[in-house]
């Protein structure tokens, strides 16, 4: 998977899991060990593809909640306006996103490619 890979959204669903990226006081709150590390979160409430509510672990395992809803990107999105906290798909579902649209666009253009299945369609009248 590459940069120029365009996707379309990924559906988010309750109970999955994604990354998310505090702005700077929630880091504090978050007591990260590493400002580049995303922290886990799990997808509490589904607003829309692109706002979530999620329940967020820091880097020690503890429990903080995030507010409101956050700001979901999407696969192919650009660079988020800081100091805005967001949440992020996993490098892994953006590749088993990727995978399953390929699948999908194969299984259109086979379908297109074979002859028409309705056997009442030959007879002539």
């Amino acid at each position: 998977m590459n940069d120029q890979t365009v996707f379309n959204s990924i559906e988010p669903t309750v109970g999955r899991m994604v990354w998310f990226r505090p702005n700077g006081m929630q880091s504090t709150q978050l007591q990260l060990l590493d400002e580049d590390t995303p922290c886990a979160a799990i997808v509490t409430y589904v607003f829309s593809t692109r706002r979530i509510r999620v329940a967020v672990f820091g880097h020690d395992g503890a429990h903080f909640h995030a507010g409101g809803s956050v700001t979901l990107r999407q696969p192919g999105d650009g660079e988020p306006a800081a100091p805005q906290p967001y949440c992020e798909w996993m490098p892994y579902q953006k590749g088993q996103a990727a995978k399953t649209e390929t699948l999908e666009a194969q299984m259109k253009d086979a379908i297109k490619e074979q002859p028409d299945a309705n056997p009442d369609s030959n007879v002539s009248a």
